[in-house]
């Protein structure tokens, strides 16, 4: 099999596109590409672990007005980086919104 990249090695240009392939990314020609990718996954996958998630720390700390960084960094009493990391997992799994000014919990 040949493979062909999407520049040459000695390209300065390329770097980014073959670092990109370095880390697993599949080219997406078209919707089925990305449906490919979808396959299997559905909302409730995403809440399956709804009541842990309740129960999680850096979720209690998150309150129904705005929460600011600092205040959950403060009450979860976990590293900056781990609360950056699960207030993003929080975020796609819509239990949190992000706002001017901090973190919103969402009304499940």
């Amino acid at each position: 099999m040949y493979l062909r990249y999407p520049g040459s090695i000695f390209n300065p240009l390329s770097v980014g596109c073959h670092h990109l392939i370095k880390q697993g990314a599949k080219i997406v020609t078209g919707i089925d590409d990305i449906i490919e990718e979808y396959v299997g996954l559905t909302k409730t996958d995403n809440f399956s672990n709804k009541k842990d998630l309740a129960e999680d720390k850096l979720l209690a700390s998150v309150g129904h007005d705005t929460t600011s960084i600092d205040v959950i960094v403060q009450q979860s009493n976990l590293p900056v980086e781990q609360v950056l990391t699960k207030l993003l997992s929080l975020e796609v799994e819509g239990l949190i919104v992000a706002v001017p000014g901090g973190y919103l919990k969402v009304s499940s």
